[in-house]
C-alpha cells in the first residue's frame, strides 16, 4: 500500500523528512557505505529461495477490479508495471499485454513508458555534477535498452504498436489513438518530454487513464511531468531544464534533435514523492488498492493535471527550492 513504512508515513506528512533523506542518500560518504553492504551473490539466492513458491496470482481478478472502477473498452489506458510481482499469475509479458489489450478492446488503445537507457549516460554517482553538453545521446528506437519492465517491451515488439521518436519519456502505444499520439512529438525548437507537441499531452487532452500493476504508482508517475512541461518558459524554478542532444536512429533513417530535459538534481534531491502520494490519496485523485496481494493504483490523467497546476506556483511537489524559486 502506498507510503506503507513508518518512513514513508512521515515523509508523506512532512516534505522536509524527505529532503533529509534524500540528501543523506546522495551522499558520497552514503554511497560508499551501501556499496559495503550490497548483497551477496548468497544471499540473493536464499531471497530468492524464499520466494520460491509463492502464492498463485489471478490475473483476471486484476481486470475485474479495474473494469469496476471503470477502466473500459474503448478507454486510453497507460499502465506502468512490474513483472516480478506478476510471475505467480503464470502469464508471459506478453500475455499480460493481450490481456490488457482485450481489456480496452479494438477501440481502446495500451500505452506503456518504454524509457531507455543510453550507453552514454553518466553514472548515477556523477549525475548531478556531469556536463553532458558534449555529448550526443544515441535513441535507436528498436534497439536502445528499455529499463521500465518486461511487460512494455513486450508491448513495444508488438508488430501493431508504434513508439514514440521522443528519447526522453517515451511511450509505446498500440490501438487507434497510437498514430496520433506519436506524431509530431518532435516537432519545435527545443520541445519537452512532456510538452505540447507530447504523447504525454495527448493523452492527457483524452484523460487517459493512469494505472500501476505491482509498482508504486506515485514513483512511476511521468505524467506528473505534463504540468511542469506545458508552462515549460513559466514554470517558477530557474534552471530547471538543460538541452540534451540526441541521435534518433528509426532502421536506415537518422536525425539529431535537441531536446529540454529535466535536471536530474531537481528529481534526485528536491522531489517530494511521498507527499504527493500522501495528497494524492487525501484528495481522492489517486486510488490505492491490493488486488491477489499486488498493488494496484489508478488514476485520471486530467485530475492528475488539474490537481498539481492547483498547487506548483511554488514548484510543488518539489520543495528545498530557495533562490531557485522565481519571485512571483
Amino acid at each position: 500500500m502506498p507510503n506503507g513504512s513508518l518512513i514513508q508515513k512521515l515523509m508523506g506528512l512532512n516534505p522536509h523528512a524527505e529532503m533529509i533523506v534524500r540528501r543523506l542518500y546522495r551522499s558520497s560518504h552514503l554511497h560508499a557505505l551501501l556499496r559495503r553492504f550490497k548483497p551477496t551473490d548468497k544471499s540473493r539466492a536464499k531471497a530468492k529461495a524464499s520466494k520460491a513458491n509463492p502464492p498463485p496470482i489471478d490475473f483476471e481478478s486484476v481486470l475485474s477490479h479495474l473494469r469496476k472502477i471503470g477502466v473500459g473498452e474503448g478507454d486510453l489506458l497507460i499502465v506502468h508495471s512490474a513483472y516480478r510481482p506478476l510471475k505467480p499469475s503464470r502469464l508471459s509479458p506478453i500475455e499480460v499485454v493481450e490481456a490488457l489489450k482485450h481489456l480496452v478492446g479494438e477501440e481502446g488503445t495500451l500505452a506503456m513508458p518504454v524509457i531507455r537507457k543510453f550507453a552514454e549516460s553518466p553514472s548515477e554517482e556523477k549525475a548531478l555534477e556531469a556536463d553532458i553538453s558534449d555529448i550526443t545521446f544515441v535513441y535507436d528506437v528498436d534497439n536502445t535498452p528499455v529499463w521500465t519492465g518486461a511487460i512494455p517491451k513486450a508491448l513495444m515488439k508488438h508488430p501493431d504498436s508504434i513508439t514514440s521518436l521522443f528519447p526522453l519519456n517515451t511511450l509505446s502505444a498500440w490501438g487507434p489513438h497510437a498514430e496520433a499520439m506519436m506524431e509530431g512529438n518532435l516537432e519545435g525548437e527545443l520541445p519537452a518530454p512532456n510538452g505540447p507537441q507530447s504523447a504525454w499531452r495527448y493523452a492527457m487532452d483524452k484523460n487517459a487513464w493512469v494505472v500501476s500493476i505491482g509498482t508504486d504508482l506515485t514513483h512511476s508517475l511521468t505524467a506528473i511531468h505534463t504540468s511542469e512541461d506545458m508552462k515549460r518558459f513559466d514554470w517558477p524554478v530557474e534552471g530547471w531544464y538543460r538541452h540534451k542532444r540526441f541521435r534518433i536512429v528509426v532502421g536506415d533513417e537518422v536525425q539529431e534533435k535537441v531536446v529540454l530535459e529535466r535536471h536530474p538534481r531537481w528529481g534526485m534531491l528536491h522531489f517530494g514523492e511521498r507527499k504527493l502520494c500522501h495528497d494524492l490519496i487525501l484528495q481522492g485523485v489517486m486510488s490505492s488498492d491490493r488486488v491477489e496481494g499486488l498493488v494496484v493504483e489508478t488514476l485520471r490523467a486530467k485530475a492528475l493535471y488539474e490537481f498539481l497546476n492547483a498547487r506548483n506556483s511554488n514548484g510543488y511537489p518539489y520543495f528545498w527550492l530557495g533562490s531557485a524559486l522565481r519571485k512571483p
